[in-house]
């Protein structure tokens, strides 16, 4: 398997919210954010083609493929194993993420992180 960088838009059998210990049961594209140095580990975002009206502060979006726009979600970033099961061979190529634009993910990523740390000090009620 040829390893993606990060930034890059690949496709991935991303696990759902209910089984994250296994691979999902579709391709979605994700937005590679990190790559292990021994190369088994990708972290991933989370990408999806539905679309909220207003975009999250911890939501991307972009053209991964020819007037489609997706938006990765980096609340919903993963450890994935660099296996065939998550990334299947042979799926056409999407468009990378822009480095120009990384500064935006570090700043969804942090919008993510804040928002998680403020739904864990709320009260229960």
């Amino acid at each position: 398997m040829r390893l993606p960088k990060p930034l890059d838009v690949v496709w991935c059998n991303f696990p759902l919210r209910e089984a994250i210990d296994a691979p999902g049961p579709k391709a979605r594209p994700i937005l590679v954010l990190n790559i292990a140095p021994d190369g088994t580990v990708i972290a991933a975002a989370y990408g999806t083609s539905q679309a909220h009206t207003a975009p999250r502060d911890w939501e991307l979006r972009h053209e991964a493929q020819r007037g489609t726009l997706t938006t990765f979600d980096m609340s919903r970033v993963l450890q994935l194993p660099a296996k065939r099961e998550y990334f299947p061979p042979g799926l056409p190529a999407l468009r990378a993420f822009p480095a120009a634009r990384f500064a935006e993910v570090v700043a969804a990523d942090a919008a993510a992180r804040a928002a998680l740390a403020a739904r864990r000090r709320r009260p229960r009620t």
